[in-house]
């Protein structure tokens, strides 16, 4: 489907966004559970920039509790060893700021690549669904390529 403008991009992924005609078949619009439309939903907001931040900084501070665990309780490392070597090896700029910056880039190019994969899907249940799948693994593909460049250029 090729778009002559702007207007008609934007026509279609609000169309796709707030009627999602892939889910009528099934009997259930999307403002059926609580009256707002989809895209303010709880499940469709989830892997945009911001929530994609603070994830990666969860997953941090869970590896950094489960190397105090393996390293103080099942190896006996002494626990003000490991703090202080964690405390010296840690920069605020390289640790920190490009896992933000990281963390970013992947939520928004993740949620690119939903909005452009929606935009473009025939609007039937098989539709959503290859487009789901397309978007899971082209998803995969850029935050591997984009891990690796951004790796490269930071650090």
């Amino acid at each position: 489907m090729q778009f002559r403008n702007r207007t008609n991009l934007i026509v279609e992924i609000h169309r796709h966004l707030f009627e999602a005609d892939g889910v009528e078949p099934l009997g259930k619009r999307p403002t059926d559970s609580d009256g707002s439309p989809k895209v303010v939903s709880r499940h469709r907001t989830e892997g945009h920039g911001i929530g994609h931040c603070s994830r990666r900084y969860l997953f941090s501070a869970v590896g950094v509790m489960g190397g105090h665990l393996v390293g103080v309780e099942v190896l006996g490392v002494d626990a003000s060893a490991y703090w202080s070597q964690m405390q010296s090896s840690t920069s605020f700029v390289d640790d920190v700021c490009n896992g933000l910056i990281k963390g970013l880039v992947f939520g928004f190019v993740v949620s690119w690549i939903a909005i452009f994969e929606g935009a473009d899907c025939i609007p039937t249940s098989e539709g959503v669904s290859s487009a789901t799948t397309r978007t899971v693994v082209y998803s995969s593909l850029a935050i591997l390529a984009l891990d690796f460049l951004l790796t490269a250029v930071m650090f």
